[in-house]
């Protein structure tokens, strides 16, 4: 997002005051890259503007130069308790850990996420994948054993399927770029792009 960039509503006007001027600041400072910093201020200053401009994921991220599915990411971690909001904020966890909260948070073991937020802490995006999934797949599990498990193993077993997709120059770059604002490789973001859709209620017709 170039520098004096502004914020429209869906009146096509900009109404640029103070705290728009901060939000794109905090925006700014805080997707590009790969290192994401204040996770929650940069949350909340995607929701004060969604809601101010009266805009989709998919418009609000257009005018900043991210996707519809990265604002929703950030818009996601807002959900969670202010403890698990402070994991965020001192950077134990990371975005990608949002992804996978918010993931059991829509299971039968919802009541398990404060836990879980404290299990995955230092966990790469992909072990806090399986964590979760393990955790969903064996209900009959503690938090504390299912990590044992995936620490002792490292190859938890889990149904996996490979996909081979043909895409242009064009579109692979594209996830280059998106991967790397997010901090992981190519394979990881497809991986999840695919598991949103597939548990989407419009993907199952």
């Amino acid at each position: 997002m170039a520098a004096g960039a502004t914020i429209l509503g869906r009146s096509g006007r900009a109404v640029v005051d103070e705290e728009d001027t901060e939000d794109l600041a905090t925006i700014i400072a805080n997707t590009k890259g790969p290192r994401k910093k204040d996770l929650i201020k940069t949350a909340k200053a995607f929701e004060r503007q969604k809601n101010k401009r009266n805009l989709t994921n998919a418009e609000l991220g257009r005018q900043t130069q991210l996707s519809g599915e990265m604002v929703r990411e950030f818009l996601t971690l807002l959900q969670f308790s202010e403890p698990i909001q402070g994991l965020f904020n001192s950077g134990k966890l990371k975005l990608e850990h949002g992804r996978r909260l918010a993931q059991l948070a829509k299971s039968e073991r919802r009541q398990d996420v404060a836990e879980v937020a404290t299990a995955i802490i230092g966990l790469p995006a992909l072990e806090a994948r399986q964590l979760v999934l393990y955790l969903i797949d064996h209900p009959e599990l503690s938090v504390e054993q299912a990590k044992k498990d995936l620490l002792a193993s490292r190859t938890v077993v889990i149904d996996e399927f490979h996909i081979v997709a043909v895409v242009t120059p064009e579109v692979f770059s594209t996830l280059q770029s998106e991967a790397l604002s997010r901090g992981m490789s190519v394979s990881t973001l497809v991986t999840s792009v695919v598991e949103d859709w597939a548990a989407s209620p419009t993907s199952n017709g």
